[in-house]
């Protein structure tokens, strides 16, 4: 069950939540702080399309009826946040508190732009157990307690109700690196049924399109954060004498870089759609910082990188047609990645491994008239998975890798953007 609270009080029980657990950070009694990456994956729809009076329920006040079937969902993105936690009993149990901020809007159309913009604010305090290596260098714990889920942004404007109080239970798996220094990996999940009231609407605006008159039936939440983190120890202060015990763990943990360069080559209807319009291959450059988990075959990888393609020639003249005039199209594709690593032991120095994770990308769309240009810009949600070879050659190493990305259809694409990036690069450092 989920409990209405009025605007501005989201804030005022958060930073209560946070400020009730700081009298427990005292020297005396240890403590956490984790900042944290993470993909924030809303699972299932908040409103299904009904069936009002044996017609398809459509948006309210002059909105066009949408099918049977169609949904608004919150969107998938990235979010930022961070733990607190404190352990008061020598770390048996914890009490910790979270918040993280994702810029999720909603999935449903627009009559003008940017009504389905939106953010999400979530906190929870809660209960965390560690319940397999509580002291070890690897360790499991299991949490749960009170969340909060703060919804807001154009896409609810003259919808209150849109702050829910509900339960949250998560699980997590804590590698540790140096003496106060450990990476997190945790998935938390939120419960809740907002509970939106109808204040006034737009036929322009967001939400508001499907509450009554229209009562499109509005469904149970389960939205899930997948994050990964850093782990400052007692807030990171230093301890001499464990430092000195883990030189060799720190020093296997030391980063590597690399740079490469390589070929983007669409597939699906990115390629080619049925009408043959598509874009082709072409250069795409990328940069990325690696840090090795000790004593595993596991690492946390973080990359940026930029490309371009044109469209094809059937592209090209069919937007001359459509516009009177020649045209130069291009997508450009700027993008971030937090990508999780495995490699295969070998004892020569070719060494082949295989990564997967998520990430944020723009993707954007140039006409270039002889008079004029236009964009279509995009921030989406991506995926991406595949494999790679390197050859050490002195301190660095040269590597080869092949991936496939997923980047989540922007509004003014049809589908999803496909490729396939074939990069060579050289790597600095560990690794």
């Amino acid at each position: 069950m989920t409990t209405p609270l009025r605007s501005g009080q989201p804030f005022l029980v958060t930073l209560g939540a946070m400020l009730s657990l700081l009298p427990a950070t005292s020297a005396q009694v240890p403590f956490d702080i984790s900042p944290f990456a993470s993909l924030y994956a809303p699972l299932g729809n908040m409103f299904v399309a009904g069936n009002c009076g044996g017609s398809p329920c459509g948006y309210a006040n002059g909105g066009s009826a949408a099918p049977l079937g169609q949904t608004v969902a919150l969107q998938k993105t990235i979010a930022l946040g961070g733990h607190l936690t404190t352990w008061p009993t020598g770390r048996r149990w914890g009490i910790e508190a979270t918040f993280a901020y994702a810029p999720s809007g909603v999935t449903m159309a627009c009559r003008m732009g940017g009504c389905n913009g939106g953010h999400a604010v979530t906190a929870s305090a809660r209960v965390v157990v560690p319940v397999i290596g509580a002291t070890s260098a690897r360790s499991f714990y299991l949490g749960a307690g009170v969340g909060l889920v703060g919804l807001g942004g154009i896409a609810y404007a003259g919808v209150t109700g849109t702050t829910s109080i509900s339960p949250t239970v998560g699980a997590g798996l804590e590698l540790k690196v140096a003496s106060a220094r450990s990476v997190r990996i945790e998935a938390e999940d939120y419960m809740f049924r907002p509970p939106f009231r109808l204040a006034s609407c737009d036929a322009s605006w967001g939400v508001c399109r499907v509450l009554p008159p229209n009562n499109w039936p509005q469904q149970f939440q389960h939205t899930v954060i997948l994050s990964v983190g850093w782990v400052f120890r007692d807030g990171g202060s230093r301890n001499t004498t464990a430092e000195a015990r883990d030189t060799t763990t720190a020093q296997q943990t030391r980063p590597s870089y690399s740079l490469r360069a390589g070929l983007t080559v669409p597939t699906g209807s990115f390629h080619s759609n049925a009408n043959g319009d598509g874009y082709n291959a072409a250069w795409q450059g990328m940069a990325l910082v690696e840090f090795k988990l000790p004593r595993t075959a596991f690492g946390v990888r973080l990359d940026g990188s930029y490309g371009e393609n044109s469209g094809n020639d059937k592209l090209q003249a069919d937007n001359s047609v459509n516009t009177h005039t020649p045209s130069d199209i291009k997508a450009k594709i700027l993008g971030a990645n937090a990508d999780l690593t495995f490699a295969f032991n070998s004892s020569s120095r070719a060494k082949a491994y295989v990564l997967a994770g998520v990430g944020m990308y723009n993707f954007r769309t140039v006409a270039n008239y002889i008079t004029a240009s236009s964009l279509s810009s995009k921030m989406s949600f991506a995926w991406n998975g595949g494999a790679g070879l390197s050859y050490s050659i002195g301190g660095v190493s040269l590597v080869l890798e092949a991936r496939y990305f997923n980047i989540s259809s922007p509004p003014f694409q049809a589908s999803d953007i496909r490729y396939i990036p074939i990069f060579l690069g050289v790597r600095f450092g560990a690794g």
